[in-house]
């Protein structure tokens, strides 16, 4: 790339909407980095992080607010779910919670964390209540709705 088409390139780019979607990007690289402790993650997180520090120096009066409240967009998971999906979601969700905190270094990070598995198991025995009580509502309905044996044959 020539150095003119560069600087031009990093410009047009250093706008919160993209400078947020490309903060996110770095986040969700190094949460892969840290889950998948894969060496080639790790060069691709940093060329993410250089390329950002670039889009930074070519920003002119981006707040960083607006970016990161992007990037936060961008990273929330807000979906329509039925109920099994959104039951995952909120495990997903919980066990992240946990992850974090265990990665924390601070002097309460560990009760933090006890809380956050707390959760996990939580959200784990919700599931699984609710997908006992969906099943038996099925069986309930599909029950009402054959009718019941005569004890007749071929009439």
């Amino acid at each position: 790339m020539s150095d003119d088409y560069e600087r031009a390139y990093m410009r047009a780019n250093a706008n919160a909407e993209f400078m947020g979607h490309t903060l996110a990007d770095i986040v969700r690289r190094l949460m892969r980095v840290s889950i998948n402790n894969d060496g080639s993650q790790e060069y691709q997180a940093a060329e993410a992080i250089r390329f950002f520090l670039e889009l930074v120096s070519a920003s002119e009066g981006v707040k960083i607010y607006d970016i990161i409240e992007k990037a936060v967009s961008e990273l929330a998971v807000e979906r329509e779910w039925d109920h099994c999906e959104a039951d995952k979601l909120r495990i997903a969700k919980d066990a992240t919670r946990y992850l974090l905190e265990m990665s924390s270094k601070d002097g309460f990070a560990r009760g933090r964390g006890s809380k956050r598995w707390d959760d996990v198991e939580s959200s784990i025995r919700l599931r699984e209540e609710m997908r006992e009580y969906r099943r038996k509502k099925w069986q309930e309905e599909h029950a009402a709705a054959k009718p019941a044996p005569t004890g007749k044959r071929g009439k």
